[in-house]
């Protein structure tokens, strides 16, 4: 069992100036409520997930909100449809130096596909073990980049320059697959 009433769907601004909106405990089969939602474009977010799951659609009306943000423009009436699958993919691999050597304690980044970069929830992070492999879990099928740099400031793969300038890994997750890679640590910028 997924223990539904543990779930807590919130709306995320994608923009400031709005506030986001949690629902209040959602009943054993999975109800929930939103009241006073803001008008405003809004990412949907489930927490915290089941070990193995992901969110695989969010619907309000015709609306896909996993493709673009939810557009919230004035009162609601409709219902908003969260389905979680327990087919998640799973990465794992290992950080290597340009001489092919594991390298211990570096941060992997996974990275949505350009058009999804809006959904931060698609980004993961792990940091390698001390022979340079790691895994990442519970990832939502899709097409993504791995990257792992020698330096970068925190949080900086959430830029697109950044992102632009640096090559990543591509790799691919299907539903409950594992897909294994290496990807090349990108050096850092000489001062």
């Amino acid at each position: 069992a997924v223990g539904l009433e543990r779930l807590q769907v919130t709306l995320r601004p994608t923009t400031s100036g709005t506030t986001s909106n949690r629902h209040r405990p959602a009943t054993a089969d999975g109800a929930f409520r939103l009241d006073n939602v803001s008008p405003g474009d809004y990412l949907v977010t489930v927490q915290p997930m089941p070990p193995g799951y992901y969110v695989k659609a969010v619907r309000l009306d015709q609306m896909d909100a996993l493709e673009q943000p939810l557009m919230i423009s004035g009162p609601v009436s409709g219902t908003l449809d969260v389905l979680l699958s327990r087919s998640a993919g799973r990465v794992d691999g290992s950080a290597v130096n340009s001489r092919g050597q594991g390298v211990p304690g570096v941060q992997v980044v996974l990275v949505p596909a350009p058009r999804l970069r809006w959904r931060f929830d698609l980004f993961r992070t792990t940091t390698t073990d001390s022979t340079g492999r790691f895994s990442l879990v519970g990832i939502p099928p899709g097409d993504y980049s791995l990257f792992s740099w020698e330096g970068l400031e925190s949080f900086a793969y959430f830029d697109e320059d950044v992102l632009r300038q640096s090559t990543g890994t591509s790799v691919r997750i299907g539903e409950s697959s594992t897909a294994t890679v290496q990807v090349t640590i990108i050096p850092a910028a000489l001062p």
